[in-house]
């Protein structure tokens, strides 16, 4: 994944998202096309998206996430907060925490719920969606009981396939 540090110019990015999400190794089962099926079934039910920590690869996620849906009414469902644990700190400084999370998964969910005007009292709307086990045994503490841990497997893209049907 370091290989798509740097990635500076819109055809870059385009190749660095299709040679990661095509790469079984690194990619979901079915590759793109799957998680764009889940992408569309998650905005067709009235949800919206927030992508809110995307560790080595931010430089594709907007060239990505484009390219899943195709109209703006879509786009617009779609929140990508791309900045640091600082940069959200100083720029939301009375977002309200969720606790017992850890302070810098907190911080991203509350202004991505904020974002979308979803009160902090309403985590029952929020579907967390982490790779690190430790973060989502967090978030069920905190009240998110609709975490769901992100790995490779079917398994997964059905638990969440599951919330994109279902009302919250």
């Amino acid at each position: 994944m370091n290989a798509l540090k740097g990635c500076t110019s819109e055809e870059e990015r385009q190749r660095a998202a299709k040679a990661f999400f095509d790469d079984p190794e690194k990619s979901w089962v079915g590759g793109k096309a799957c998680i764009q099926n889940l992408f569309q079934k998650i905005l067709q039910n009235g949800h919206h998206i927030a992508i809110t920590s995307f560790g080595l690869y931010p430089e594709i996620v907007n060239t990505y996430v484009t390219d899943l849906v195709s109209c703006k009414e879509d786009k617009d469902k779609i929140f990508i907060l791309r900045c640091t644990h600082e940069e959200l700190q100083e720029n939301y400084p009375n977002v309200r925490l969720i606790t017992p999370m850890c302070e810098g998964k907190s911080l991203y969910i509350s202004v991505a719920m904020d974002h979308f005007n979803i009160p902090i009292s309403e985590l029952h709307r929020v579907v967390f969606v982490d790779d690190v086990q430790r973060n989502i045994d967090s978030a069920c503490k905190a009240g998110i009981h609709n975490a769901i841990l992100a790995d490779k497997q079917q398994k997964f893209l059905q638990d969440c396939e599951h919330f994109a049907t279902e009302p919250l």
